[in-house]
């Protein structure tokens, strides 16, 4: 009998929920002394993340930007209103053990009522591939997943390995990646998630060197606009990419060719646009930070620059 009872509380204390601290994007520290049972999600990145962690919210708030895959997983699931403008006392009333946003002031906002209501919060807007695996590493001991959330880390490292393995001793190919409409292009700098994703698929980012103005153009303001300068014609037709890349929220899901800017005098004379090696990525992927699906990403960018190292 002594035993048994000394093994059930071995088993016990394996699976006891061990208090975790963890440190948001805010710089807040956050204690959670028990296993949270009921997580609310409030923005898409974050929602992918803690999926990909094993975790499955409690709710979640609505948004344009959520990938299909993620829909998918989302039905069935109550929402607490819009990304932007949550429903506090929908939020409230469900009691949750923690809500998860993003580190932006319509969020911001929202953690003195939570916290005056006993719940408490947590923000994460991961803007390198670092943040991205520690946020999900912290997502997995929220869920109480780390095995899943280590896996998923372990994916993301794998593909990226995978591209640069086979793109060792490569001829750089000039990029331009650029986000907007003709009109106000804005071009993805190495310090934006874009600008690095291209990098680590090998492309040779041709708006290195550009001088950063005041921030204008499509990204002005937004969650985006890290790492984005607007376009220098200029300095665009000196550099004279070999393979442009468009985002815009035209194309939602698929990359393809695009001929918009051979309507364009100022860009039809460029050996991109002459060449055909135009190119619209999806927004889903792109135009947002694919957080787990970045080894993916990158891997798709790849082909595209050098499908003749991936037949």
């Amino acid at each position: 009998m002594k035993k048994l009872i000394t093994l059930l509380l071995v088993l016990f204390c394996g699976t006891a929920f061990a208090q975790i601290t963890f440190k948001d994007h805010s710089g807040t520290t956050i204690t959670l002394d028990k296993q949270p049972q009921k997580v609310v999600v409030l923005n898409s990145s974050n929602l992918e993340m803690f999926f990909a962690a094993g975790g499955t919210p409690a709710a979640y708030a609505v948004s344009s930007t959520t990938p299909e895959y993620i829909e998918n997983r989302l039905k069935g699931l109550p929402n607490v209103g819009k990304v932007e403008n949550p429903d506090i006392e929908r939020i409230v009333a469900m009691k949750p053990d923690l809500v998860i946003g993003m580190n932006f002031p319509f969020h911001v906002a929202l953690r003195g009522s939570l916290n005056g209501a006993g719940i408490k919060m947590a923000l994460f807007s991961p803007v390198t591939l670092p943040q991205v695996k520690d946020t999900v590493r912290t997502f997995g001991e929220i869920a109480g997943n780390k095995a899943k959330a280590t896996a998923a880390v372990a994916d993301i490292e794998s593909k990226i390995n995978n591209v640069q393995a086979k793109l060792k001793d490569v001829k750089k190919v000039k990029v331009l990646l650029l986000y907007g409409s003709p009109e106000s292009y804005s071009m993805a700098m190495p310090d934006s998630y874009s600008g690095m994703m291209l990098e680590m698929a090998g492309g040779d980012n041709v708006a290195v060197g550009a001088k950063p103005e005041k921030q204008g153009g499509p990204m002005a303001g937004s969650a985006m606009s890290r790492g984005f300068v607007p376009v220098n014609l200029e300095y665009v037709a000196a550099k004279n990419p070999d393979m442009i890349f468009l985002i815009n929220h035209d194309n939602k899901t698929e990359a393809k060719n695009d001929s918009a800017l051979t309507k364009h005098p100022a860009w039809s004379g460029l050996a991109a646009v002459k060449n055909g090696k135009v190119i619209s990525l999806p927004f889903e992927t792109y135009g947002n930070n694919p957080t787990v699906r970045t080894g993916e990403a990158v891997l798709r960018l790849a082909r595209l620059i050098y499908p003749e190292r991936f037949r």
